[in-house]
């Protein structure tokens, strides 16, 4: 009776030591999923982090090129790719909408940029559940309505005072001025006399290289260091020009009227009043 009743507790003791086993197991496999939630959703947080950083650069970088009429979608693919993430490296998908696309509450909306970024980002302890990597991605929007428009294009990309004032000449314009060249001399103004003054809610004054000589009778202060831009009336057929070109007549007395025409060289004295007609 008593070896019978010893088998039976030797039993129970190897079942008891069974279940133990098994709780373990299923103690060691929570544990792991809490892992996993720590220190993959931690390390998932933190990518979305510096996914947004990029996003919000890029959206920046396209929404000032576009209000200056430059290359917006160069522009924030370079900044995305400054902030780590370059579109196609890695898994990253950049992708750059103007206007944003549906489901964005700006979606159709043009003064607008979108920047979606994606990246499948790699996984730890999630793998025993079988997730290898997991999509995180960003977005951002950014205005562009501070669209800066100009009505004075000087569009020669390299040229040293490719807009000159020289002496005393006082140029007025309702709206902004952009100058393509990206010369140190880009805009040049001589002397102390002369003055550039923008005015009109819009109205600004940007370069892609410098200027030289600008004081404060250049209003408002330039910004330097634009994006490059596209010629505004580049997809504009060029007119059928009526007129047969010619040289224009040298230091014209004050009041002379040009007709007209086309014109090569036009030059003016200082000081004198002088008409285009339209």
């Amino acid at each position: 009776m008593r070896k019978l009743l010893r088998h039976k507790l030797e039993f129970l003791h190897a079942a008891d030591s069974g279940q133990t086993l098994v709780l373990i197991a299923l103690g060691l496999m929570m544990f792991l999923m809490v892992a996993a939630l720590g220190v993959d959703v931690g390390y998932l947080h933190y990518q979305q982090e510096q996914l947004q950083k990029a996003a919000d650069a890029g959206a920046i970088a396209a929404a000032t090129a576009l209000s200056y009429n430059g290359e917006w979608m160069d522009a924030g693919l370079n900044d995305v790719a400054a902030n780590g993430f370059s579109n196609g490296v890695g898994g990253v998908t950049v992708t750059i909408n103007n206007p944003p696309a549906a489901p964005d509450p700006f979606a159709g909306n043009s003064n607008y940029v979108q920047v979606i970024v994606t990246k499948p980002i790699p996984t730890f302890f999630m793998r025993i559940a079988g997730r290898y990597s997991v999509n995180v991605t960003s977005r951002a929007v950014a205005n562009a309505a501070g669209n800066a428009s100009a009505c004075i294009w000087v569009l020669d990309p390299t040229d040293s005072g490719s807009l000159l004032l020289d002496g005393n000449v006082n140029l007025n314009a309702s709206c902004g001025i952009r100058i393509e060249s990206d010369s140190p001399s880009a805009l040049t103004k001589h002397g102390n006399s002369g003055s550039i003054t923008v005015g009109g809610v819009l109205g600004s004054i940007g370069i892609v290289g410098r200027c030289s000589g600008c004081d404060s009778n250049v209003t408002p202060t330039p910004v330097t260091g634009i994006p490059k831009f596209n010629d505004p009336l580049g997809s504009v057929p060029a007119p059928v020009n009526p007129y047969t070109c010619g040289s224009a007549p040298q230091n014209p007395p004050s009041g002379y009227v040009y007709q007209p025409s086309c014109y090569y060289g036009i030059s003016v004295p200082a000081n004198g009043t002088y008409t285009f007609k339209q």
